[in-house]
């Protein structure tokens, strides 16, 4: 199966001399700061762990030029990212790969965990100006019998809470037919208001 770069989607990436360079700049400049006590609020500070070339971290897809060429924001062990721009697939250094998973929804037992992310499908409006689409959504909440969850929800306009207090998301495992999307090919598609897991190649 051949990946396909998508806003959202979490890759791999692999940090560059000039990367690690920039990343240890700053959070040094932000020790720095804090010990002479000059740290400014509302300043984005810079903690973490020091990084070297070579190092890999999840990377969370914000745009896409080409079918290689992509933005990114690489979660960094810390409390700072580090964005990246039109870096394309490979395993070198400043390129992203794509992490080998199975799928989630083919493992029994797999059950959603506060953290998780999942997907959302959002119902779209009522008078059809905005049809039903697929959200990335975290896990806030789990209820006892962890079918039903709270979601944060990612939309491209803010952030949205579905907490359990005002009725959770249900599971759904996917019908064939139309997808979600509205597109009419045989694939798995899921009603509005409810999570499932993403598709993930093995």
């Amino acid at each position: 199966m051949t990946q396909v770069p998508a806003v959202c989607r979490i890759v791999r990436y692999k940090l560059s001399a000039h990367d690690a360079d920039v990343i240890n700049r700053q959070r040094a400049a932000t020790a720095q700061s804090r010990s002479a006590g000059t740290t400014l609020l509302g300043v984005q500070t810079h903690a973490g762990n020091v990084v070297e070339a070579g190092d890999v971290y999840p990377m969370v897809i914000t745009r896409v030029w080409s079918s290689q060429l992509v933005n990114g924001q690489v979660l960094l062990d810390g409390n700072d990212t580090h964005w990246v721009t039109s870096v394309k697939c490979g395993d070198g250094e400043r390129e992203y790969a794509w992490p080998t998973a199975v799928p989630s929804r083919t493992k029994p037992g797999t059950r959603p965990a506060i953290g998780r992310w999942v997907h959302y499908v959002a119902r779209g409006s009522a008078d059809g100006a905005f049809a039903p689409a697929c959200r990335a959504a975290m896990v806030t909440e789990v209820d006892d019998n962890g079918d039903l969850v709270g979601l944060l929800v990612a939309n491209p306009t803010g952030l949205f809470f579905h907490p359990l207090a005002a009725g959770g998301c249900a599971h759904h495992a996917g019908d064939v037919g139309p997808t979600h999307n509205g597109d009419t090919i045989t694939d798995l598609s899921y009603p509005g208001g409810t999570w499932h897991w993403p598709d993930h190649a093995a």
